[in-house]
Protein backbone atom coordinates (compact mmCIF):
# COMPACT_ATOMS: atom_id res chain seq x y z
CA UNK A 1 0.00 0.00 0.00
CA UNK A 2 1.32 3.39 -0.89
CA UNK A 3 1.61 5.79 2.00
CA UNK A 4 -1.06 8.44 1.99
CA UNK A 5 -3.08 7.19 -1.01
CA UNK A 6 -5.11 4.44 0.64
CA UNK A 7 -4.89 2.38 -2.56
CA UNK A 8 -3.40 -1.09 -2.58
CA UNK A 9 -0.99 -1.49 -5.45
CA UNK A 10 -0.91 -4.88 -7.23
CA UNK A 11 2.16 -6.99 -6.75
CA UNK A 12 4.22 -6.95 -9.92
CA UNK A 13 5.48 -10.40 -10.80
CA UNK A 14 7.11 -11.17 -14.11
CA UNK A 15 5.97 -14.01 -16.37
CA UNK A 16 8.98 -16.22 -15.62
CA UNK A 17 8.26 -16.11 -11.87
CA UNK A 18 4.58 -16.93 -12.41
CA UNK A 19 5.52 -19.82 -14.67
CA UNK A 20 8.00 -21.17 -12.11
CA UNK A 21 5.43 -20.97 -9.30
CA UNK A 22 3.00 -22.88 -11.52
CA UNK A 23 5.62 -25.53 -12.21
CA UNK A 24 6.22 -26.01 -8.49
CA UNK A 25 2.48 -26.33 -7.91
CA UNK A 26 2.20 -28.98 -10.65
CA UNK A 27 5.18 -30.89 -9.24
CA UNK A 28 3.65 -30.87 -5.75
CA UNK A 29 0.29 -32.12 -7.02
CA UNK A 30 1.94 -34.82 -9.13
CA UNK A 31 3.93 -35.85 -6.05
CA UNK A 32 0.76 -36.15 -3.97
CA UNK A 33 -0.91 -38.28 -6.64
CA UNK A 34 2.17 -40.50 -6.83
CA UNK A 35 2.38 -40.88 -3.06
CA UNK A 36 -1.23 -42.04 -2.82
CA UNK A 37 -0.77 -44.39 -5.77
CA UNK A 38 2.34 -45.93 -4.26
CA UNK A 39 0.47 -46.60 -1.03
CA UNK A 40 -2.57 -48.10 -2.72
CA UNK A 41 -0.56 -50.03 -5.30
CA UNK A 42 1.78 -51.58 -2.74
CA UNK A 43 -1.16 -52.53 -0.52
CA UNK A 44 -2.95 -54.19 -3.44
CA UNK A 45 0.21 -56.02 -4.52
CA UNK A 46 1.05 -57.13 -0.97
CA UNK A 47 -2.47 -58.48 -0.35
CA UNK A 48 -4.14 -59.35 -3.67
CA UNK A 49 -7.29 -60.39 -1.80
CA UNK A 50 -7.80 -56.72 -0.90
CA UNK A 51 -8.05 -57.20 2.84
CA UNK A 52 -5.19 -54.84 3.66
CA UNK A 53 -7.10 -51.80 2.43
CA UNK A 54 -10.57 -53.33 2.82
CA UNK A 55 -11.45 -53.71 -0.84
CA UNK A 56 -14.66 -55.71 -1.19
CA UNK A 57 -14.24 -58.86 -3.29
CA UNK A 58 -17.59 -58.11 -4.99
CA UNK A 59 -15.89 -55.29 -6.90
CA UNK A 60 -13.80 -57.88 -8.73
CA UNK A 61 -16.97 -59.24 -10.34
CA UNK A 62 -17.11 -56.14 -12.58
CA UNK A 63 -13.57 -56.46 -13.96
CA UNK A 64 -11.89 -59.36 -15.80
CA UNK A 65 -9.38 -60.31 -13.07
CA UNK A 66 -9.55 -62.62 -10.08
CA UNK A 67 -7.44 -60.62 -7.61
CA UNK A 68 -6.27 -57.07 -6.92
CA UNK A 69 -2.70 -57.83 -8.08
CA UNK A 70 -2.98 -56.51 -11.67
CA UNK A 71 -5.03 -53.43 -10.69
CA UNK A 72 -2.38 -52.76 -8.01
CA UNK A 73 0.45 -52.97 -10.54
CA UNK A 74 -1.49 -50.70 -12.93
CA UNK A 75 -2.12 -48.18 -10.15
CA UNK A 76 1.51 -48.27 -9.05
CA UNK A 77 2.85 -47.68 -12.56
CA UNK A 78 0.27 -45.37 -14.16
CA UNK A 79 -0.45 -43.14 -11.18
CA UNK A 80 2.78 -43.65 -9.22
CA UNK A 81 5.80 -44.00 -11.46
CA UNK A 82 4.60 -41.80 -14.33
CA UNK A 83 3.68 -38.77 -12.14
CA UNK A 84 7.00 -39.13 -10.31
CA UNK A 85 8.88 -38.89 -13.60
CA UNK A 86 6.74 -35.94 -14.69
CA UNK A 87 7.29 -34.10 -11.38
CA UNK A 88 11.05 -34.63 -11.63
CA UNK A 89 11.07 -33.45 -15.24
CA UNK A 90 9.02 -30.39 -14.31
CA UNK A 91 11.42 -29.44 -11.52
CA UNK A 92 14.44 -30.00 -13.75
CA UNK A 93 12.94 -27.86 -16.52
CA UNK A 94 12.77 -30.49 -19.27
CA UNK A 95 11.39 -29.31 -22.61
CA UNK A 96 8.75 -32.06 -22.82
CA UNK A 97 7.16 -31.27 -19.45
CA UNK A 98 3.91 -29.53 -20.65
CA UNK A 99 2.78 -32.50 -22.71
CA UNK A 100 3.89 -34.98 -20.09
CA UNK A 101 1.81 -33.30 -17.40
CA UNK A 102 -1.27 -33.61 -19.56
CA UNK A 103 -0.58 -37.22 -20.50
CA UNK A 104 0.19 -38.27 -16.92
CA UNK A 105 -3.27 -37.09 -15.87
CA UNK A 106 -5.01 -39.23 -18.49
CA UNK A 107 -5.04 -42.44 -16.38
CA UNK A 108 -6.92 -40.58 -13.65
CA UNK A 109 -9.90 -39.89 -15.93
Amino acid sequence: MSIGTGVIQPLKVNAATRRRVGEYAVAILEGLVATAAYGGGVAMIADPAGGLIRLPPEMLDRIPVDSWLLPGVALFVSNGVVPTVVAAATLRGRQWRPGSVMSSSAPCC
